[in-house]
């Protein structure tokens, strides 16, 4: 594949994508050229021998909240018919399938549901804890 600029010069650090070279890459070049020019630069800017990542799981406990934030699609109210809470049991069997696949990490997002008390957040964390001890959590609300 002929690209319209220099994509040495990017894997090198010499030069950054543009917007315009990045939608081209996007565009034409083959999947195959795209993970060995990824993989370059990869090696450049971390020349270990060793990669890492982690498999995670986001987990949305509920989708109340009484924040109303204007541009969030996410939330509802109580009463709405597709309003849930999740079972500390379906929490556990999103948990369960996500260790199956080699997970380590689950990030616990929701809504601000006003009938949530503290203690219920914090029976979570210890139940999620007892049961999966090597699971790492990460937890956030929105803002």
């Amino acid at each position: 594949m002929r690209l319209s600029f220099d994509i040495d010069a990017v894997i090198s650090g010499k030069s950054r994508l543009t917007d315009a070279q990045a939608i081209e890459l996007y565009r034409d070049a083959p999947l195959h050229d795209l993970g060995q020019w990824a993989l370059a630069t990869s090696q450049r800017l971390h020349p270990y021998d060793y990669r890492t990542y982690v498999i995670d799981r986001n987990i949305n406990y509920t989708n109340i909240c009484t924040a109303k934030c204007t541009f969030c699609a996410f939330r509802r109210d109580h009463e709405d018919a597709d309003s849930y809470t999740l079972s500390f049991e379906t929490i556990a069997e999103k948990i369960r399938e996500l260790i199956a696949i080699g997970g380590t990490q689950i990030l616990m997002q929701g809504g601000m549901n006003d009938r949530l008390p503290i203690e219920w957040y914090e029976e979570l964390l210890r139940y999620v804890r007892t049961n999966f001890p090597t699971i790492h959590i990460n937890a956030l609300s929105p803002p």
